[in-house]
């Protein structure tokens, strides 16, 4: 039943189910944060928070800052849910580009976006929902226009009071947690860092209390805690956890000789020194900085401003690596003494990316840049069609005109990129493409693999079954046959060679566990893993697949020539016996069979005698 409030009241207090494991229920009008490292860890933070608000019967709409993002949410939203497709076609959830809610005329503007939240707040009630659940993809926002968006996010606040709504908003790691972070968490009730399988609570907007706090002590930093009442104390708690497990590189240095106070564990990972190492010294026999003069510079500045924000500069590892990073610092008070907190980013690779982006797109006048060349320098594959980096491949040697037409016929002769790159030779050239793309195509379909097969034969012994999967995977996915692999390994669980031994059509193909011991033998091998695929997609072992191993594991232990696993290669899986445990169990069948044959031949040499 929906809870309509009076007006100029707020909402009734009901708490949520929000499908964030970490969180739990909330009342109607939380807004929520996240700091997401890549896109997929916020496609597994939306993905359960949208599907448990349609469960719910709320109104979900997803704000995408581009095209990939969206579509990846909407294909792990029919994944999770198998009539998905029931509730977008009656309109339940809506998938809708940021420009509709935060642009006009191609620029933020606060009063349109706050004007189409109110109204998706209004019509989801006129549409008997018993609320409304947005999230918002903040990656697009430029830096001149963070400050707006603050005070936008503070009146969208006061809106989610008076209509029955929930918020998230997803902000990249690396592009605000170093500089905005104060201003974020201020806006919002909870926040959260998704990075890898992690989701992480960071707490509320209480930090900035903790921080005023600890600014405003004329005791040292230390001893602050106890002289606080219970509440300001839990805020600064909050704080220094914050401080502790914050993805960028804090530390705080004294202002007078710049030895360092204290250091995050993120410090330790970037620099590479350990806490023991570092805390006391200072930074003049550390010597990080490559620019001292800029040093000195920013310092001299935040002595008179406060504060400096987003400065680039080049830093030294303790190893001697020259790395860059974005960082902001700001002069505080601790127990009546300067000192300086400093926040920074490694944007090495990003600048790397950024030199390779501008060398591309400075070609030669006789060669320029096509348009899908130049938007692939820009943003990668993100937001490309399969037809489009069909197109893309083939310009590279062919007129626009000419790649786009071929790349045409190619989706409407082999549907998707994937059955494209695996191809027939005979059948790309029946559609008129060039010799030189086939080989450049075949080149790339191959070396994924070739990649991964250096990487795992570069591996100091196999840990897992992952890595062979990961590497096989791109050599045996498209095969229309079964092949059948032996990885022979060495006395240390490395990888020496890899066999392909047995191929037949799918669920023929005649293995013979004799031949298989004498390739091991041939080899000197003292350890096997074994794998095929099934061209069908599903890697579930059948009868037969179970008995082969079995038979194969019980001739290695006669001829000590262990069996480390049996892997089965499906459509984006794969089956592994040892994770399942079966090769340990036909092991033990075949100890217990041991045992068995041996007190019969005992017992029967007992008889004789």
């Amino acid at each position: 039943m929906t809870e309509t409030p009076e007006k100029g009241t707020s909402v009734a207090v009901k708490k949520r189910e929000t499908g964030i494991k970490v969180l739990g229920p909330v009342p109607w009008g939380t807004h929520i944060c996240v700091f997401y490292d890549t896109g997929k860890d916020l496609v597994d933070i939306l993905v359960p928070f949208f599907v448990t608000g349609l469960q719910n019967n709320e109104l979900c709409i997803w704000f995408y800052a581009d095209t990939s993002t969206g579509e990846e949410v909407a294909k792990a939203m029919t994944e999770e849910m198998a009539d998905f497709n029931r509730y977008k076609e009656s309109g339940q959830i809506e998938i809708i580009p940021y420009t509709e809610m935060y642009l006009k005329d191609k620029a933020f503007d606060g009063q349109q976006a706050l004007n189409f939240a109110t109204a998706k707040l209004a019509r989801s009630l006129e549409r008997n929902f018993d609320g409304t659940r947005a999230a918002s993809d903040i990656s697009w926002l430029d830096k001149e226009d963070r400050a707006k968006f603050s005070k936008y996010e503070t009146r969208l606040n006061q809106a989610l009071r008076l209509a029955p709504g929930i918020a998230l908003c997803a902000y990249p790691l690396d592009e605000f947690m170093a500089s905005d972070f104060i201003k974020i968490v201020s806006s919002h009730k909870y926040v959260f860092v998704a990075r890898g399988a992690k989701l992480a609570r960071l707490g509320d907007y209480r930090y900035r209390k903790a921080w005023e706090a600890i600014t405003r002590s004329q005791k040292s930093y230390r001893s602050v805690v106890p002289s606080l009442k219970e509440e300001m104390r839990e805020s600064e708690d909050k704080f220094l956890k914050t401080f502790h497990i914050s993805p960028d590189a804090v530390f705080i240095t004294t202002l007078t000789d710049r030895k360092v106070f204290d250091i995050n564990d993120s410090f330790t990972r970037v620099f590479g020194y350990t806490h023991d190492e570092i805390i006391g010294r200072s930074t003049a026999e550390l010597n990080p900085w490559l620019n001292q003069d800029q040093r000195e510079k920013i310092v001299k500045t935040l002595v008179t401003q406060g504060r400096i924000q987003n400065e680039d500069g080049l830093f030294r590892k303790k190893s001697g690596e020259i790395r860059v990073a974005k960082y902001s610092s700001e002069l505080i008070n601790i127990g009546g003494e300067p000192y300086l907190i400093t926040a920074m980013t490694d944007i090495t690779e990003r600048k790397r990316e950024e030199e390779s982006r501008r060398m591309l797109l400075n070609p030669t006048p006789d060669n320029p840049l096509t348009r899908l060349q130049e938007r692939f320098i820009y943003t990668g594959f993100q937001g490309f069609s399969d037809q489009e980096i069909i197109e893309l491949f083939l310009s590279l040697t062919l007129p626009e005109p000419t790649a786009g037409e071929l790349a045409e016929k190619c989706i409407a002769e082999f549907h998707n990129l994937g059955d494209f790159l695996a191809a027939p030779v005979e059948q790309l050239r029946h559609l008129g493409i060039p010799q030189s793309n086939i080989v450049g195509l075949k080149m790339i379909h191959g070396l994924p693999a070739q990649i991964l097969s250096q990487r795992i034969k570069e591996q100091p012994e196999y840990k897992s079954p992952h890595d062979i999967a990961d590497f096989l995977y791109y050599s045996m996915r498209d095969l229309k046959k079964e092949v059948f692999k032996a990885i022979h390994l060495n006395n240390r669980n490395q990888i020496e060679e890899i066999i392909d031994l047995f191929e037949g059509e799918p669920d023929r193909i005649a293995i013979n566990p004799r031949q298989v011991m004498e390739s091991a033998i041939e080899h000197n091998t003292r350890a096997l893993i074994f794998v095929h695929n099934h061209p069908s997609g599903d890697p579930t072992p059948s009868k037969s697949d179970k008995s082969l191993t079995r038979d194969i594991v019980f001739i290695g232990n006669i001829l000590q020539v262990r069996v480390l696993d049996h892997i089965i290669i499906g459509q984006n899986t794969f089956y592994s016996f040892a994770d399942e445990g079966l090769i340990k169990e036909y092991e033990l069948d075949f100890l217990s069979l041991r045992l068995t044959g041996t007190s019969e031949a005992k017992r029967r040499l007992h008889e004789v005698k």
